[in-house]
C-alpha cells in the first residue's frame, strides 16, 4: 500500500512539474503571453491611459473591446455594475477628453496565458495625492496585429481621483 501511495505521489508531482508553462500553451491560436509581450502590453496600457493617442488606441485595443469599472462609473454617474465603455469607440471618445496624467505601473502581480493583473498610480492635481488602482487586462492575439487589449477591469481610489481633480467632500464623522 505504501508503495502504491509513493508511486501515485511521484506520478502526480512529475505530471505537475512537466505541465507546460503558459508561454508554451496551445490556446489562443497557439499563442500565450511571453515576457516581452507582457512588457509591451503593460507599457501600452500605461500610455493609452496616461498619455492617450488615437493611433495607439487603434493599434493596442481590439475591435470588440469592453471596459468595466465601478470607480469610473461612480465618477461618471453611471449605474454601478454596468459596463463603463461597451466598445472601442466609446473608450476612445471618453479617453480622448481626459487630460494626460501619467500612469505609473508599480507592479505586475499575475500573468496567465492571456491576462495580466497589475497595480498602478496616477499623481496629479491639487492636493496631488497618488490615486492607486488595480487593473486586469484580458488580451487576445490577432495574427495581423499581435496582442491587443480585449477586456479591461479597473478599480481605483475614486475619492482621491475626485479630490485631485478639484472635487470636494466631507468625510463622515469618526465614531
Amino acid at each position: 500500500m505504501r508503495l502504491l501511495a509513493s508511486l501515485f505521489f511521484t506520478t502526480v508531482v512529475s505530471g505537475a512539474c512537466a505541465a507546460p508553462h503558459p508561454e508554451a500553451g496551445d490556446s489562443h491560436g497557439g499563442k500565450c503571453l511571453t515576457q516581452p509581450a507582457v512588457k509591451e502590453i503593460t507599457d501600452n496600457y500605461a500610455q493609452v491611459i496616461g498619455n492617450y493617442t488615437d493611433s495607439l488606441a487603434d493599434k493596442f485595443i481590439s475591435d470588440d473591446f469592453t471596459d468595466t469599472s465601478d470607480s469610473i462609473n461612480v465618477l461618471a454617474q453611471q449605474p454601478l455594475g454596468s459596463v463603463t465603455f461597451p466598445s472601442k469607440a466609446a473608450f476612445k471618445a471618453g479617453q480622448s477628453q481626459l487630460p494626460k496624467i501619467p500612469l505609473v505601473v508599480k507592479s505586475v502581480n499575475a500573468v496567465t496565458c492571456d491576462t495580466i493583473v497589475l497595480r498602478w498610480t496616477q499623481t496629479f492635481g491639487n492636493p496631488a495625492k497618488p490615486a492607486q488602482g488595480i487593473s486586469i487586462l484580458v488580451n487576445a492575439f490577432d495574427g495581423k496585429k499581435g496582442w491587443q487589449l480585449k477586456t479591461l477591469y479597473t478599480e481605483f481610489n475614486s475619492l482621491t481621483y475626485f479630490t485631485n481633480t478639484g472635487g470636494s467632500c466631507t468625510p463622515p464623522p469618526r465614531a
